[in-house]
């Protein structure tokens, strides 16, 4: 893919979103554009009951191609704890979350879900290939979640696996636990 696909495909998709009632779109697709095999991209949607949907994308020139694909990826949505100057929600790694896939600090796609800790690699998760999910997937499932009342593992058909056989993460600090909100955690299979 080459960044005017990417604009193309943002596009196509952006013009059959129809977003909820409740939803708007706070920051339009933005590019930071270095060339046409690096750029960075951002899209935020926020929820009237100060919920937030981010998605940031980062594509680079893959070596001997003349192509880029997507090196970092970052889709949360949670709670909108603080903002910015320009209005626009801020995320720090201790703040809630009630789902979170990433691969922003170089140690491969992870699902955080519920809370900012433990992060799940693939391993733990079942059903969902963490890397390789779409931004518009990303997007119509939370929108599915927010209109069906539906937990976000049943819209988005994954499923963790039992504690012994994900990766060990860090424990969660105490007060960032308590600051988490009540979300469904999927049944482990």
């Amino acid at each position: 893919m080459d960044f005017l696909q990417h604009k193309k495909l943002v596009s196509d998709n952006r013009a059959r979103l129809g977003l909820p009632e409740d939803c708007t779109e706070a920051l339009e697709p933005e590019y930071q554009f270095t060339t046409r095999y690096f750029w960075t991209f951002r899209w935020v949607f926020t929820f009237r009951d100060r919920k937030y949907l981010q998605l940031r994308e980062h594509y680079t020139k893959k070596a001997g191609l003349m192509h880029s694909e997507r090196s970092l990826m970052a889709f949360h949505y949670g709670a909108i704890v603080s903002e910015g100057a320009d209005g626009l929600p801020t995320y720090r790694p201790d703040d809630p979350v009630d789902i979170r896939i990433d691969n922003v600090h170089g140690t491969g796609a992870h699902l955080h879900y519920g809370t900012p800790q433990p992060h799940h690699y693939q391993e733990s998760v079942k059903d969902l290939d963490l890397a390789g999910l779409e931004m518009i997937t990303f997007i119509k499932a939370i929108f599915r979640h927010r209109k069906s009342s539906r937990p976000i593992h049943d819209v988005l058909h994954f499923r963790l696996r039992p504690p012994e056989a994900a990766a060990p993460a860090p424990a969660a600090a105490p007060e960032a636990a308590a600051a988490a909100p009540e979300v469904q955690r999927p049944p482990e299979t």
